[in-house]
């Protein structure tokens, strides 16, 4: 009866106050923060979304089933806690999540995603599923259909964007010659991302090589 009167009254109370109480509560009742993410997950305000953020990070991969970060990586207004989300879906390696992660680059809740969750999503398909990801995503950044790469067809730039990101994790020779096709027809940022990409596919190669 008291954590429920606990979750009821951090719903009530005014940002900064509510966090306060969060910090304190997560401290003292580790346990609650399933249930403490669930209240506060669609809550604006900076000071809630940094305490969500922490719970998120920081409890055990047991503690929030995944079909519930499922639900919250569409509900969270804040990009870190999104970013912190992508990041514990992928720790659970379950084929399931590459299809909603197309979705959000797709389709993006509940705002606009910028370059940096963009590329978070391509590089978590890519971690999901190499197969999955490398037909996916080369078809995003060199479309498969010759008449497609003619007429200079695409998925639109968040497609493209996250699946550079993405191909620069994969091993092999294609995944580097799509980043470079894409590279020679890109506008000034799309191909500054690809060349990006590619120096750091280069040095991690290297890296592993050494």
């Amino acid at each position: 009866r008291n954590q429920e009167w606990l979750l009821k009254e951090i719903a009530k109370l005014d940002g900064r106050v509510a966090a306060d109480l969060l910090r304190a509560v997560v401290d003292a009742a580790p346990q609650l923060r399933p249930d403490l993410v669930e209240r506060c997950i669609g809550r604006a305000e900076p000071e809630i979304q940094r305490q969500v953020q922490f719970m998120v990070e920081e409890s055990p991969p047991e503690v929030i089933p995944l079909r519930q970060l499922h639900g919250y990586l569409v509900k969270a207004p804040s990009e870190r806690v999104r970013l912190a989300l992508i990041e514990r879906i992928v720790g659970h390696a379950d084929l399931r999540s590459f299809d909603l992660f197309v979705n959000q680059v797709d389709h993006p809740k509940p705002t606009k995603l910028g370059p940096d969750e963009i590329t978070a999503l391509g590089r978590a398909m890519a971690r999901i599923s190499e197969d999955k990801a490398a037909e996916t995503l080369t078809d995003w950044v060199r479309p498969a259909k010759w008449w497609d790469r003619v007429r200079g067809v695409t998925g639109g730039k968040s497609r493209q964007w996250a699946g550079v990101a993405g191909l620069g994790l994969l091993p092999g020779e294609e995944p580097e010659k799509a980043i470079r096709w894409l590279a020679d027809r890109a506008g000034e940022d799309l191909r500054e991302h690809c060349m990006k990409t590619l120096f750091e596919r280069r040095k991690a190669q290297a890296g592993g090589a050494a």
